[in-house]
């Protein structure tokens, strides 16, 4: 089980990681404008939309607005706030993050499934969000594990308790 300063330390990973995201944003060898046949119906579309026309390719795979590079500083800020607080705000800010990633994975990969794009392209766009979610999730979950209760059976309620090696079992008499 990992400690709470893991915790903290993962919450701060985290947060470089996606000041990592939005900085690979921005470098020019990396992103591209996305091919566009029609500029003017494309600006149309847009405005239709209610996005930004300044969309950009990054790694030639992913699209990125300025929503995205939002969401992605907002989840950095609240990382870098919270793991010098305290765990239980790291734990707080990976189990909400990490279950909003889960929820964006979630439905883009099902609208792409309706789209009827290939599997596996379809699972690689979505991949990160999927190993994001499952890494800042799956890390709380570990780490915020309740104590084992102690089982009781029969009319006198007897406490079961395992001994941690055979040599600490010792006997006693009722008298």
């Amino acid at each position: 089980m990992p400690s709470d300063k893991t915790v903290r330390w993962s919450a701060v990973a985290f947060s470089i990681f996606f000041t990592v995201v939005i900085a690979l944003g921005y470098i020019p060898g990396l992103n591209a404008k996305p091919h566009i046949h029609n500029p003017d119906a494309m600006a149309a579309m847009a405005a239709m939309r209610d996005t930004a026309a300044d969309e950009h390719t990054m790694l030639r795979l992913y699209k990125i607005s300025l929503q995205d590079d939002v969401t992605h500083g907002l989840s950095a800020i609240v990382f870098l706030i919270g793991a010098p607080i305290s765990a239980r705000l790291s734990r707080l800010a990976l189990t909400v993050f990490g279950c909003y990633y889960a929820y964006d994975a979630t439905i883009y990969l099902v609208k792409g499934i309706l789209q009827q794009k290939p599997f596996v392209q379809n699972f690689g766009l979505n991949a990160p969000h999927v190993v994001i979610s499952h890494h800042a999730v799956a890390g709380v979950s570990r780490s915020h594990q309740r104590p084992q209760q102690p089982r009781y059976w029969g009319d006198n309620l007897t406490v079961r308790v395992k001994p941690r090696s055979a040599q600490s079992i010792t006997y006693a008499s009722i008298a």
